[in-house]
């Protein structure tokens, strides 16, 4: 479906985890590779970081940088996701919509999603 897509417009909502789901990711990376606008939108605010230290408990600060308990490095660039995924949106000139939406409604508000079909539709109209 990704090869007959005019655009790709991911769901980057925390899921099962501290991260986007892998399977969206992958398909935003596979959606670049072939050439195709890549939107995203997320219905939890808090930056990468902070989710990693609210699943995995208090980050441990080093000289070279700071740990979660499983003893390995956290990203701390202040983004919504991995850098690879946030840049790779920002690269193209729009931004990830994001929305700090209820507990209960990260899966079904759409404030965020209609944020982001926003930019799709300026950038169809360009």
């Amino acid at each position: 479906m990704i090869h007959k897509s005019a655009a790709v417009v991911a769901n980057l909502t925390p899921f099962r985890g501290p991260s986007a789901d892998a399977g969206t990711v992958f398909e935003i990376g596979y959606a670049l590779a072939l050439g195709k606008p890549v939107f995203a939108y997320a219905n939890v605010a808090a930056d990468y970081r902070a989710r990693v230290a609210a699943s995995h408990g208090p980050l441990v600060a080093t000289a070279a940088g700071e740990w979660a308990c499983d003893g390995m490095a956290v990203e701390n660039f202040g983004l919504h996701d991995n850098l690879m995924i946030a840049e790779s949106i920002a690269e193209q000139g729009w931004e990830m919509i994001v929305h700090a939406a209820p507990a209960e409604a990260i899966f079904t508000e759409l404030q965020a999603f209609e944020g982001c079909l926003k930019q799709v539709s300026e950038h169809f109209r360009a």
